[in-house]
Parts: C-alpha cells; structure tokens; sequence
C-alpha cells in the first residue's frame, strides 16, 4: 500500500536503500562488509581526505580505533597492524609440581592407584612396579607405565 501523503520512506535518503537485498550466507556478507570497507568515507556528504589522499570506510575505522579511549579498540588495532599477541602457555612435568609441594611422586602414583582401584573393586597394587594387570590391578596401560630412567 503506497503512502497516500507522499512524506516519509525514503524519500530524501535514496542513499540508505539497500538495493543488494539483505546476504544469503557468512560468505555474502563479508563480502557486502567488504564492499562497504572500500567505499570512501564521507562526512556531512563530502569525502573525507587526510593528508592529501581520499578516505575509505576501513581507514576511519582503524583511525578511530587507535585514538580510542577504549583499551579492547585500541587492542583490536594493534593486533590488526602487527598480528596477535601469542598467549603464553606453560607446560609443567606434574612430578617437578608434586615435589614443589613437597609431595613424593611414587607416593602419588601409589595414591592414585588405591584411589582408582576402589572404584573398580581392585585391590590396589602392593608390589610397586606398575605395568601389568597382575601388578597394577587392572591399571596397566600408559599411566601406569613409567618412562625412560623413572620408577614409580
């Protein structure tokens, strides 16, 4: 139904129509997104220059971006400029952080065995070799196996 007035719509903001439709995928719209990103960016209808050249939707962002007030923004540019920041990711021998706390690591195996044998119903194992299932209770398999120089 049209409006009978003539006022309202889109009337002086042509502009504003989205005459791509609205994007069928992910894929669609990051090119739409991309398309947009390249397009000059314009103030008051006017393109936007800075330092003698022509501006683009994707420079004013990161421009804003970096004079942001807004650590996560200013983040975002950094890494967009100079890649992320690797998160450091330590990788601890479980042994050196039993005996940092003052804890013998066979004790803790011995535990653990005790600990997972009464929850299948095994008897845990006396012999302090683990490895079979005669030794270990049933236990045997990679965490029961000690590695190369270690004993459990």
């Amino acid at each position: 139904m049209s409006n009978p007035t003539g006022k309202g719509g889109l009337g002086e903001h042509r502009q504003n129509i989205n005459r791509k439709g609205r994007p069928k995928s992910f894929d669609a719209l990051r090119t739409l997104a991309q398309q947009i990103a390249h397009e000059v960016a314009k103030s008051q209808g006017q393109p936007v220059v800075i330092e003698g050249h022509v501006v683009t939707v994707a420079e004013m962002i990161l421009r804003s971006w970096a004079q942001s007030g807004k650590p996560q923004l200013q983040q975002g540019f950094i890494e967009i400029a100079f890649g992320k920041v690797p998160t450091p990711i330590e990788v601890r021998d479980w042994r050196e952080a039993a005996r940092q706390r003052g804890l013998n690591p066979d004790e803790v195996v011995r535990e653990f065995e005790s600990i997972v044998a009464a929850h299948v119903g095994n008897e845990p194992s006396n012999s302090g070799n683990a490895g079979t299932d005669a030794d270990s209770g049933g236990l045997a398999g990679p965490m029961a196996q000690p590695r190369d120089g270690e004993t459990l």
